[in-house]
C-alpha cells in the first residue's frame, strides 16, 4: 500500500527484500488510483480557475467538464469510476538507485527522469477527454505522498514540478 509507484520499491525494502533482488526482479511498477467519472447525463462545460491553470500548466483554451447533478447520478455529478495510472519502468538508473539504497524522494526523481508520467498527468488527460473533472485531479494531488511532491518540486524541468507548486 503506497501512494505512488516509486514508493512501492521503498515498501519492498521495508518488508526486508534486499535491494539487489528488487532491482533484478522488477520490470516496472504501476501505481493506480480510482477517481470518479463525470456523469454523462448532467456534464456541462467547466472553466478552470486561474490557480488551477497555473498549478497544472494547462492551456487556457482546454475544455473541461463538471457534473451538475441529476437524478441519474443522485445529484452528485459523478457516476462510476475510472483509473488513473503511473508506470515506473525499471531503467539502469533506477536499478542503480535501488542498489545504493536511495530514498523514496530520489527514486521518484530518477523514475520521473526515466520517463514516468505521474498519476496527475494521466488524470489531466482524462479530464481533457471529459471523463472526469479537475476537482478529482486536485483530490488526487491532495493525497499524493509528500515525498512525491517534494521530488517533483526538486526537478523544476518537469511538469510535475509545476503541478506540485
Amino acid at each position: 500500500h503506497t501512494n505512488d509507484a516509486p514508493a512501492a520499491i521503498a515498501r519492498l525494502r521495508d518488508l526486508g527484500v534486499p535491494p539487489f533482488v528488487i532491482a533484478s526482479a522488477i520490470v516496472g511498477v504501476i501505481g493506480q488510483r480510482l477517481i470518479r467519472r463525470v456523469c454523462e447525463g448532467c456534464a456541462k462545460p467547466e472553466t478552470p480557475e486561474p490557480h488551477l491553470i497555473d498549478r497544472f500548466g494547462l492551456d487556457p483554451n482546454d475544455r473541461f467538464v463538471l457534473g451538475d447533478g441529476c437524478p441519474r447520478c443522485a445529484g452528485t455529478g459523478f457516476r462510476g469510476r475510472l483509473g488513473v495510472y503511473e508506470v515506473a519502468e525499471m531503467t539502469t538508473q533506477l536499478g542503480e538507485a535501488i542498489d545504493r539504497d536511495a530514498t523514496t524522494r530520489e527514486l521518484t526523481r530518477v523514475a520521473l527522469a526515466g520517463g514516468m508520467r505521474p498519476m496527475w498527468q494521466d488524470g489531466i488527460d482524462k479530464a481533457r477527454l471529459g471523463q472526469t473533472s479537475l476537482c478529482e485531479i486536485v483530490r488526487i494531488g491532495a493525497t499524493m505522498s509528500e515525498v512525491g511532491r517534494s521530488a517533483a518540486k526538486a526537478d523544476d524541468q518537469t511538469p510535475a514540478g509545476r503541478a506540485a507548486a
